[in-house]
C-alpha cells in the first residue's frame, strides 16, 4: 500500500542488490534506512560501501551516519551499520 516507513533495517549478507532494486516503491517512501555496509568483499555480487552509497544517494538519501564498526586486528575498518535518510521524503 502507500503508507510511509519510517524505518528500514537491511542484513541481507551480500543480496544488497536484489533487495534494494526490487524494492524501489518501498524505498521511495522510506524515511530512513538503517543497512550493513561493508568495505571488503565477502560474498559473490556483493555491493560495497561506494556501490550501495551511490545507488541509494540517486534514490535521495544522504549517508548520516555509521555505528557499530568491525575492524579487523590491524584496525583496517571490515563492515558496519550505516545510516541514510531520505531527503525526498
Amino acid at each position: 500500500d502507500g503508507k510511509p516507513l519510517d524505518l528500514l533495517k537491511l542484513d541481507v549478507q551480500g543480496y544488497e542488490p536484489q533487495v534494494l532494486m526490487g524494492g524501489i516503491e518501498t524505498l521511495r517512501k522510506t524515511k530512513v534506512i538503517v543497512a550493513e555496509i561493508s568495505f571488503f568483499r565477502e560474498y559473490e555480487g556483493q555491493w560495497l560501501f561506494r556501490q550501495l552509497y551511490d545507488y541509494l544517494l540517486e534514490l535521495g538519501f544522504d549517508f548520516s551516519a555509521m555505528y557499530e564498526m568491525a575492524r579487523r586486528d590491524n584496525w583496517t575498518p571490515l563492515q558496519s551499520n550505516g545510516v541514510f535518510v531520505n531527503v525526498r521524503r
